[in-house]
């Protein structure tokens, strides 16, 4: 089956879309919405169904509208993920039902189920989960590390909306307390220095982290004794509570039904009822790592059958029943396929990964575009960007035709400096001097000091343990030049296929080889497209 998600969240696309993956459909990911690029993915990629989740940027008012009229020239069905119930029922969920008319709607509420079916309606209860690509045990990381962690978004602008919403509740009882004893907890996710009027006190500069990629949170879940997760209502749990528990960390929640009518307290996490609870299991399971260990083996045991595999086959069981798809659509291929709308278009245009810090006006200057030329290209509305958006910069015609012929490169004044020790190097090992180039523009920007979250060291970002493999300094850029050619050397010789050595460079040879070719995770998916995009622009080569 083929499905399209109308999506552009890395929360979204790294978890029910690549459950559909794995059950062996074929999934296209939209990424930004505009009327026209919406038309052509359902023209030429033909899904048999469409997905839109939550309450997300592909889901304005004017792009429901752009998704409505495409469902009704095109007739495929339309599946709704209410996942912002029952808080939001009214004031978004209903409101975008009626624009959207979906075919059906998931639920994450088990009491909404009923209401939208006496609306007509059709609906069924379909819950969270956790993709164990994303959320899964690894090595404790040095800059994750600490005793007590919390992986969320503060969400002021809830907590002032909604007093009487339970998240008041979760973080006075799990968090206020262990601040209010000088207990440290450190915080990643945003706006955590916003909610002291929230919780009766000030969170220190000093334990707040910030931002957070969707994909990199599981490296706090790993170095942390105690993961705070905090509740957003009685009778359901939230996604981080299977993303915790899936990727082998100690979770301390809410004592409520709907984390009781899961997990088992005391066996599968922990679970407190009160500030002075919460104080007394901090302690007990801080002095106690053996029981922690326990409790973390028994939570991901527990959480494996809660995979966004499962998942999506449970929700197209349910769309059969229903009649929404067909039988013979249920059936399962060995192996799906991934990909992004965008990757569709690199052949086209010269593109670019949003990250954290990025601003339009800041990749203009960069790229040497005007900020209306990309806010054209892209069907912006505004300024805004989001972390990991795919942006066309130019058409590859065009780049060839201003950089290529006049022999500029990609990149800032920074990362050119290094062309003729790359050009040099390249040829030393037989690698590909656009291929080496791209790497070093994405790792480090041309900067020999760059230290990254992911202990990625100096120009071409060699960890400690491949730079000492190699022989090589990394804050040398002269070094790091010729241990990364080297490496990706070695690799081609392993491989014999430049995508798949670009891929290893990202996620490691291992990683590669045992998935059997370029593993379906975004950052890895995303790397790959952005070299090869970065290095055919250079040269007109394709690999």
């Amino acid at each position: 089956m083929r499905v399209l998600f109308l999506e552009s969240s890395p929360i979204w696309i790294n978890g029910l879309a690549r459950g559909f993956y794995d059950s062996g459909h074929h999934v296209m990911i939209s990424g930004q919405l505009s009327q026209k690029n919406l038309a052509q993915m359902v023209e030429e990629f033909k899904p048999d169904l469409m997905i839109s989740v939550g309450w997300g940027k592909e889901n304005t008012k004017q792009k429901q509208k752009w998704i409505k009229e495409q469902v009704d020239i095109s007739k495929v069905p339309l599946i709704y993920w209410s996942i912002e119930d029952p808080a939001f029922t009214e004031g978004w969920s209903l409101p975008l039902i009626t624009t959207l008319q979906p075919d059906f709607v998931f639920t994450i509420s088990p009491e909404m189920v009923n209401y939208y079916n006496k609306l007509g309606v059709k609906s069924a209860f379909m819950d969270f989960g956790y993709h164990p690509d994303i959320n899964f045990p690894t090595v404790l990381n040095s800059q994750c590390e600490c005793e007590i962690a919390v992986v969320a978004n503060a969400y002021p602008d809830i907590l002032e909306g909604y007093p009487e919403h339970y998240r008041h509740i979760s973080m006075n009882t799990l968090i206020r307390p262990l601040l209010q004893q000088n207990i440290r907890v450190d915080f990643w996710g945003r706006n955590w220095d916003q909610i002291q009027q929230y919780i009766g006190i000030e969170i220190p500069k000093e334990f707040i982290h910030g931002f957070i990629p969707y994909t990199e949170a599981n490296l706090v879940y790993n170095s942390s004794k105690i993961i705070i997760g905090l509740q957003n209502y009685t009778s359901q749990v939230t996604q981080r509570t299977y993303e915790i528990l899936g990727s082998g960390g100690f979770l301390l929640t809410n004592d409520t039904p709907g984390v009781r009518q899961l997990f088992k307290p005391g066996q599968d996490l922990v679970c407190s009822s009160s500030g002075e609870e919460t104080l007394q299991l901090v302690r007990y399971y801080l002095e106690h790592p053996q029981e922690r260990s326990r409790i973390r083996e028994n939570g991901r045991t527990k959480v494996i059958p809660y995979t966004y595999k499962n998942r999506s086959k449970e929700m197209i069981e349910i769309l059969i029943d229903n009649d929404i798809l067909q039988d013979m659509l249920h059936t399962y291929q060995e192996k799906g396929t991934f990909h992004f709308y965008e990757s569709c278009l690199q052949d086209k245009f010269e593109l670019y990964i949003v990250h954290p810090g990025d601003t339009l006006w800041g990749i203009s200057r960069e790229f040497n575009v005007t900020i209306n030329e990309l806010k054209e290209l892209n069907a912006l509305e505004s300024d805004q960007i989001e972390i990991d958006q795919v942006l066309k910069i130019r058409k590859i015609s065009d780049l060839k035709a201003t950089n290529i012929l006049e022999n500029k490169l990609p990149g800032s004044d920074q990362a050119r400096k290094w062309v003729g020790p790359i050009h040099d190097t390249a040829n030393k090992y037989g690698v590909p001097f656009e291929i080496l180039y791209s790497i070093m523009i994405i790792e480090s920007a041309g900067n020999p000091n760059a230290v990254s979250r992911t202990r990625g060291i100096g120009l071409m970002q060699l960890t400690p343990e491949t730079a000492n493999w190699l022989g090589v300094n990394p804050l040398d850029p002269i070094q790091s030049i010729d241990g990364a050619a080297r490496y990706l050397r070695l690799i081609f010789e392993e491989f014999g296929d430049w995508k798949l050595v670009v891929a290893a460079y990202n996620a490691g040879p291992r990683v590669v080889k045992k998935h059997g070719g370029i593993l379906p995770r975004e950052e890895t998916q995303n790397y790959v497209h952005k070299v090869l995009s970065y290095s055919q622009a250079i040269s007109g080569d394709k690999y």
